[in-house]
């Protein structure tokens, strides 16, 4: 009786997997998931000094005004960049060195619905889905003024915000520029 013959192969030849998004992928992510996927052993002042000196491209700042701690948030591409390039392989793969800032946020924020950007609006839990933040960070940064709310607010209601005003919020809060 022979059991098993057939041979098990791992089909996974290429060091990352094609970076054709999921559905539910984050765009930004925090510095604890490149801490994580390195083969290094990264502290938060390691990776802020990876973007200081642009081995990681595209990093924004996302704290309030005048805050004791940045709030970093790393887009996936750049992290999948610096990751690829760690472990040999194509940086470029992944398109992250090659676009400017606004192609960058364009990718980062979702199409707007509206005819022109400048009447467009982003859903507060869609803004905090993208951010990594709470629902108070993102008040606050709305209470700051810098983000523009649309409408009423409350206890149980996600706000509206100006899709322009986070466009020139994210150009704004670039470490990378």
């Amino acid at each position: 009786m022979i059991i098993n013959t057939k041979r098990i192969i791992n089909q996974k030849t290429q060091l990352f997997l094609s970076p054709a998004p999921a559905g539910d992928w984050r765009h930004l992510q925090h510095p604890r998931t490149l801490m994580g996927l390195s083969r290094q052993r990264f502290g938060k002042a390691d990776v802020l000094r990876l973007i200081d000196s642009r081995q990681i491209r595209w990093a924004w700042d996302i704290a309030r005004k005048g805050a004791c701690r940045p709030e970093v948030r790393i887009w996936r591409e750049s992290l999948l960049a610096y990751l690829a390039r760690e472990s040999g392989g194509d940086p470029n793969a992944f398109g992250a060195e090659d676009l400017s800032l606004p192609q960058v946020i364009e990718a980062i924020l979702p199409r707007p619905p509206a005819l022109t950007p400048r009447a467009a609006t982003v859903r507060g839990r869609e803004l905090q889905r993208r951010f990594l933040c709470c629902r108070t960070h993102l008040a606050g940064l709305i209470a700051d003024g810098e983000l523009c709310c649309v409408g009423p607010t409350g206890p149980g209601r996600s706000p509206a915000v100006l899709y322009q005003s986070v466009f020139e919020f994210l150009k704004r809060r670039s470490m990378s520029v």
